[in-house]
This record gives structure tokens, C-alpha cells and sequence, in this order.
């Protein structure tokens, strides 16, 4: 095969491949609301949005958090929490390095989901800063 016919294949190629995804993905958007799953025993889990819980309705505010810190030995520290429409509010701490460095990649349309233990020490976190996360409105 020529040079021109390869590269004419190749530019074909990339092009339905770059349709295809351009189709199926531009401009997806997706609302998480918040949800907060607790155990009998003591030990959940919740999630939300930041852009999502921003833009909730008025009437039955939510809110979702993280924050992170250093104490004063130099270790990192951090929480993050939940507040949904039935008013139920959930939150874990977390002291381990890589908890600390989940929290602080929260962002300002982040989508966050973290499980706490019966102490409500913070056992798992998902921190998705995604281009489909609901960003928040005025």
C-alpha cells in the first residue's frame, strides 16, 4: 500500500473513531444527588456531588464536603461529609496518607463517596473529578 493510501486510511480511521466517541460522549452530564446508606452496627456509607448538592432545591438543602489539614506533629488529616434531603447527615475522618491525599483532590464539581467504619473513621474514598459531573450554578 502507498504512503498517501496508508495515511489517508489511517486519517478515515481516526476520523469514525472520533465521531463515534464524539457522539456517544460530548456534553454528558450527569446529577448525583446525595445518598447516605447506614448500617444497623454503625458503619455506611454516603455520596454526592459537589455540583449536584450546590444546585439542589432550596426547600431541602445538601451539601457535601471535604477538607484537609495537618495537625500539629506535621500529620495529615482530613474529614468529609454528606448532608442529604432527609436530613441526614453523615461524616468520616481520615489520618492515613492516602486519605488524606484522596481529600484533597476534591475540587469544586467533584463527586465523592466514602465508607466509614463503626468509629467513623473513613475505611474507603472515591474522589471523581470527571468533565460529566453536574457543575454548580449561581
Amino acid at each position: 500500500m502507498k504512503r498517501t493510501n496508508k495515511l489517508v486510511a489511517a486519517a478515515a480511521v481516526l476520523t469514525a473513531l472520533t465521531a463515534v466517541g464524539t457522539t456517544v460522549h460530548a456534553g454528558t452530564k450527569i446529577t448525583f444527588g446525595t445518598s447516605i446508606y447506614r448500617n444497623p452496627a454503625g458503619d455506611g456509607y454516603a455520596e454526592g456531588a459537589m455540583g449536584s448538592a450546590r444546585n439542589s432545591y432550596a426547600g431541602s438543602p445538601e451539601y457535601v464536603w471535604c477538607y484537609t489539614g495537618v495537625n500539629f506533629a506535621g500529620a495529615p488529616m482530613g474529614a468529609c461529609a454528606v448532608y442529604d434531603a432527609n436530613g441526614q447527615f453523615a461524616i468520616c475522618n481520615g489520618t492515613g496518607y492516602y486519605q488524606f491525599l484522596a481529600m484533597a483532590s476534591a475540587g469544586p464539581d467533584s463527586y465523592i463517596q466514602f465508607w466509614w467504619d463503626t468509629t467513623g473513621k473513613c475505611t474507603y474514598i472515591t474522589v471523581a473529578n470527571a468533565s460529566y459531573n453536574e457543575p454548580k450554578l449561581p
